[in-house]
């Protein structure tokens, strides 16, 4: 293992330098900025991280999680949240939230920063490139409690997700035994986890069903999305001579935005077309017709994943626990529900 000394000998500092970087404590001792980032850069190419067990030595605690989500004011992240502050709260837990605003190097920063605070574990719902997970997997090798939360990278660490591959193919399944054959997708961009995910599940259950998967039916392929996607997708389908006869949606408000417009336009749904939103986090009165989704089971997932923590912190503060078993990661994934509502009907 890489210790203080040896950052200390390669940067040409002394210990208690590289100690004080560690505790965020430069400024108290008027250590520049220069000499801060030399012994940062340091570390990072020597690979090295903070002791880490030396309060499970002690066997003391702080009762603190520390948080990183890339988005705190999207509704799916909140939601998150909430079930992950709930359920710390319940454990006597006390939270400490990081935003990375899905920089990689924000997120690196604040996994840095709530190690040095001596946090009694990591929740971390990572940013969509996944440029850290090596690092969650360094620290989970070493013991350390971590918890990926949300999407699955297939990581060897804790991780809890919503199966949105699984949601996908039941809206698919449903939407095919209604009858339907023409099945849209607008799920976005296929190099986003999420979006692979349930693009994945949809083609699954077309493989099943012997129905062919068509270029010409994944409307947001390669695209992001933006705020007003869904008024984009709309005038796609107006636009296209031969029409889907239902769609799914990466999320509910942009079902409810291509609603509009199609139905502006003298489209009946789902008589013409059937719509199938993602996520269930918007109330069913909020839409023009109440909206068929796929419910996600948000504030559960945040539960989960301190139940998870709480076990690995657990197993990590015990004496002597060096069994291989501990070093197994544990993944939940919690299944989405189907909640039929009024934008899906047969064409049987």
């Amino acid at each position: 293992m890489i210790t203080i000394k040896d950052v200390a000998k390669r940067a040409k500092v002394s210990p208690s330098t590289v100690s004080l970087v560690l505790n965020n404590k430069t400024k108290q001792a008027r250590i520049s900025d220069k000499t801060r980032h030399h012994v940062l850069a340091t570390m990072k190419e020597m690979d090295y991280v903070p002791s880490l067990y030396a309060r499970h030595i002690n066997h003391k605690s702080t009762y603190t999680l520390g948080i990183i989500v890339r988005d705190i004011m999207h509704p799916i992240t909140a939601l998150i949240a909430e079930g992950i502050k709930d359920e710390a709260t319940k454990n006597k837990f006390q939270v400490i939230l990081g935003v990375s605003s899905a920089n990689p190097e924000q997120e690196r920063d604040y996994i840095n920063n709530f190690l040095s605070r001596r946090v009694d574990g990591l929740i971390v719902i990572p940013v969509a490139s996944g440029e850290n997970i090596a690092e969650l997997e360094k620290l989970h090798s070493q013991r350390f409690p971590v918890v990926i939360c949300k999407e699955h990278y297939f990581a060897q660490a804790n991780s809890v997700v919503y199966d949105v591959e699984a949601g996908s193919y039941t809206a698919t399944k449903y939407l095919l035994k209604l009858g339907h054959r023409r099945i849209a997708t607008a799920y976005g961009s296929l190099s986003e986890p999420s979006s692979r995910a349930k693009f994945n599940g949809y083609c699954w259950a077309l493989q099943e069903a012997g129905v062919a998967v068509t270029d010409e039916l994944q409307l947001l392929k390669n695209n992001s999305h933006k705020a007003d996607m869904g008024i984009h997708i709309g005038r796609v389908i107006l636009d296209m001579d031969d029409k889907p006869d239902a769609v799914l949606f990466v999320n509910d408000e942009m079902a409810s935005q291509a609603m509009n417009v199609l139905m502006d336009a003298g489209i009946r749904v789902p008589d013409d077309i059937s719509l199938i939103g993602f996520d269930g986090i918007i109330s069913e009165y909020s839409f023009r017709i109440p909206l068929t989704t796929i419910r996600s089971p948000l504030h559960r997932v945040g539960q989960t994943a301190v139940k998870v923590l709480m076990k690995s912190i657990k197993a990590s503060t015990k004496e002597g626990n060096e069994d291989k078993e501990h070093l197994q990661p544990v993944s939940v994934r919690l299944i989405p529900e189907l909640v039929i509502r009024k934008t899906t009907s047969s064409k049987k």
